[in-house]
């Protein structure tokens, strides 16, 4: 196609030489003066042909502004893309710093996810040495090599797809290969501009800062202990005064387990010592009841013996009863005698009486 429009462009090329060779000899003629009519006609032929030659060279050259403004106007929405692009692997290049840090924080954590970590840290490697053969690549074909290999084609298979592609980059090609990529640009954008909202729509109707990190989480590819971690840092106040009074009710609740715990113990100690104290008491009313007993037994026998001698009280009473009667005797015949003496009643009558009484004490004390 390229050889035919050559040939055609060569073929009108010579055409409009000779036309031009023929116009200028016909003017020459023309300023002489020796033009015939059919000079005449032929000039006026050859006036017409490149008027209409300069109007479509006008028409092609507005063709060609309009395609050059057309392609300006690609070349910048390229370049926005290629800044955009720039903007992202910067963000990707943010992104791989903080997965390090990410990264160093899940090895310290959990040491149980330690293939894990190593995989994210092979990934974060590979993709390290990806963007530093991109920076270094020198050329596009370069370019296309790293990408085809980056997307699992063999080396050799990378490097021809590169050579095909830069075979390729003729101006319809770019164009067509631009618009292709403006447009791949422009779906991954509104497939992350979809993934955007949708994760916005999560958050928008997460109820609270677990819910919300659990969705950030899988965005940016956090662990459970890590996202736990940031929705604890972020809860709000009102989340953190009702942690606050669980903890205080849950200490609370542990301080009066602790008093009760405490007064349980004192109260079984207490009943120890009240059973101590019961079973004293019992012991002591034991003795208390066998010294009642001794007592008593100390006291009929103090009531059956004399304290002095030691013999049976009935048997001392009746040896003194009968010491007292014979002195009483005694002491009734002096008062008898006195009382004849003296003109008074007669002492027989006091015995009587005397002894009536100590008879009737004799009786009560038995």
């Amino acid at each position: 196609m390229i050889r035919r429009a050559t040939n055609r462009q060569t073929a009108a090329d010579h055409a409009r030489d000779a036309r031009r060779e023929s116009l200028a000899v016909l003017l020459s003629r023309l300023e002489r003066g020796v033009i015939t009519p059919t000079e005449a006609a032929l000039l006026r032929a050859h006036v017409h042909v490149e008027i209409a030659e300069r109007d479509d060279m006008d028409r092609a050259r507005r063709g060609l502004d309009r395609q050059r403004d057309e392609m300006r106007r690609r070349l910048d929405a390229a370049d926005a893309a290629i800044v955009e692009a720039e903007e992202d692997r910067a963000r990707v290049e943010e992104q791989l710093a903080e997965a390090r840090h990410r990264i160093d924080l899940l090895q310290a954590v959990d040491a149980g996810r330690a293939d894990g970590a190593q995989r994210i840290t092979d990934e974060r490697d590979r993709a390290e040495a990806f963007l530093d053969r991109l920076h270094r690549a020198e050329t596009h074909r370069d370019v296309l090599a790293i990408l085809g290999e980056h997307r699992g084609l063999t080396p050799v298979a990378a490097r021809a797809a590169a050579t095909f592609a830069a075979a390729a980059e003729t101006q319809d090609a770019v164009l067509a290969e631009q618009a292709r990529e403006h447009a791949i640009v422009l779906a991954a954008e509104k497939q992350r501009a979809d993934r955007a909202e949708a994760l916005l729509d999560r958050v928008r109707a997460a109820r609270t800062w677990g819910d919300l990190w659990a969705h950030l989480g899988m965005r940016y590819g956090y662990a459970a202990e890590q996202a736990g971690r940031e929705a604890r840092a972020r809860r709000t106040l009102a989340e953190r005064l009702a942690n606050e009074r669980a903890d205080k009710a849950t200490h609370e609740a542990e301080t009066m387990k602790h008093r009760v715990t405490r007064l349980r113990t004192r109260v079984e100690r207490a009943e120890k010592r009240a059973t101590r104290a019961e079973a004293e008491r019992n012991r002591e009313r034991k003795y208390a009841i066998k010294a009642s007993q001794r007592v008593w037994d100390y006291r009929r026998r103090l009531a059956a013996e004399c304290v002095t001698c030691g013999c049976p009280r009935e048997q001392h009473a009746s040896r003194l009863y009968a010491n007292a009667r014979a002195r009483l005797d005694e002491l009734l015949d002096a008062a008898g005698r006195a009382a004849n003496q003296l003109g008074t009643a007669h002492p027989a009558d006091i015995a009587d009486r005397l002894y009536a009484a100590i008879e009737q004490a004799r009786k009560d004390q038995s």
